[in-house]
């Protein structure tokens, strides 16, 4: 019985073959693009925020077996990946919505009245800086 590697149909490596390692962490990259991509339109289509529905995807992609599972630093987390989303998240806040859950709070003695007032001089100062930005 030979030991070489044999070339499959369509001219596409054998995971024998040396790099064929980099074509298959390519092939997971392009896939997990086109489904960040399908479920940021699934979230619009839902009306659902997206972090919300990318991270019910990935939580569903992990299950997934063969799937490789990288680690990651929480470093890498918390600098690469986590500042887009808050960003997003910020852009797309309801700011009377905010408003009106740090009044509940105050009602319910979770916050002062001094921690209300300073929140509502930075929701004030944050519509305001949001509502010049816009066109």
């Amino acid at each position: 019985m030979s030991t070489r590697p044999r070339q499959s149909e369509g001219g596409l490596r054998d995971s024998t073959m040396p790099g064929a390692g980099v074509h298959a962490t390519q092939l997971v990259l392009v896939l997990l693009l086109v489904l960040l991509v399908a479920f940021g339109a699934a979230s619009r289509r839902l009306r659902m925020p997206y972090p919300i529905v990318l991270v019910l995807a990935g939580l569903a992609v992990s299950l997934v077996p063969g799937i490789p599972r990288p680690e990651l630093e929480p470093d890498v987390v918390f600098l690469v990946f986590l500042p887009p989303l808050l960003y997003a998240g910020a852009w797309h806040t309801s700011w009377r919505v905010e408003r009106e859950t740090a009044i509940r709070l105050r009602d319910e003695h979770r916050i002062s009245d001094d921690v209300l007032r300073q929140l509502e001089r930075e929701l004030d100062l944050t519509e305001a800086r949001l509502e010049q930005a816009r066109p």
